[in-house]
């Protein structure tokens, strides 16, 4: 379930507990004051919006806890920018939790997994929960995971399986198709690409990135 997930990540941790711990702000990567500055005016903003709502929620009950998500989820962002991927991950599996159907969480801890902790086997877990539900970045989903077969997790036949599969079900998403378009021309499999630039060219005429790939292709 959604909520078996989320507690992935927080374990026996209460929500007041992850609440405190996110609160916190430290920065693990060099930066300039400059730099520093608008991150933690940007910190405490947030957490005054976070505040706002735990109030709201303490007044009203359980209903309106999802007033908690977008300063969580934000939270989350600020503190995967100055290097704490613990604290980041603890803020999105508490966005998660909050919301199970929202996609932004997932595909932030895919994210998270794949480009700073490494955890290229939790990567691919949440990257296709994050897909499972229509959104605006299904074709950066897609792309990650297919980078993550391909280069990550050597898995050269997934990596074009999950193009397929993402233009299958998405079949209206047609950055999914040029994925997969791209992904063949990338591998040198001339007529494949042909094949689905031309597919891409009949969905969407007016495509400059088909038009362009068959001019070139066809040289």
């Amino acid at each position: 379930s959604s909520d078996g997930s989320a507690r992935d990540g927080i374990g026996s941790m209460t929500r007041e507990q992850v609440f405190e711990e996110i609160s916190k702000i430290d920065f693990k990567k060099p930066f300039s004051n400059e730099e520093k500055t608008k991150y933690f005016d940007e910190f405490q903003q947030t957490l005054t919006a976070l505040q706002e709502a735990r109030t709201t929620v303490a007044k009203e009950g359980e209903r309106v806890s999802p007033f908690l998500y977008r300063p969580v989820l934000t939270l989350g962002s600020i503190h995967r920018d100055v290097g704490n991927f613990e604290r980041a991950e603890l803020a999105f599996f508490l966005a998660h939790e909050l919301v199970p159907g929202a996609y932004p969480p997932l595909g932030n801890l895919g994210e998270l997994y794949f480009r700073h902790m490494k955890d290229y086997q939790k990567a691919e877990k949440y990257y296709l929960m994050a897909v499972e539900s229509p959104g605006d970045h299904l074709d950066t989903y897609y792309f990650e995971l297919s980078q993550l077969y391909r280069f990550f997790l050597n898995d050269e036949k997934r990596g074009e399986q999950i193009l397929i599969d993402g233009e299958t079900k998405y079949s209206d998403n047609t950055s999914i198709l040029a994925l997969l378009a791209l992904y063949y021309r990338e591998t040198g499999q001339t007529e494949k690409a042909l094949s689905r630039y031309n597919e891409l060219l009949v969905k969407d005429p007016t495509s400059q990135v088909a038009q362009r790939a068959l001019e070139e292709l066809k040289q």
